[in-house]
């Protein structure tokens, strides 16, 4: 349980809507809920743990940790 007490939520903000937009542009075949993740990672500045790896290595500058290896 302490673990998840560091757990910060993040929110779909309005910049990072913005980002999102651009992403869209950009990755028009990646599916919409992964770029809004991204958008909000991004935005953050945060770091994306996640099994996913071939989808969002696609993205510029975001950061990932695959913790499933």
């Amino acid at each position: 349980m302490s673990f998840l007490a560091a757990v910060q939520i993040q929110t779909f903000t309005e910049p990072a809507v913005l980002r999102y937009d651009g992403l869209r542009t950009s990755f028009r075949r990646m599916d919409k809920n992964d770029l809004r993740i991204a958008a909000i990672v991004l935005e953050c500045g945060d770091t994306l743990v996640t099994r996913n790896t071939k989808d969002f290595q696609q993205i510029p500058g975001l950061q990932m940790v695959d913790w499933s290896k």
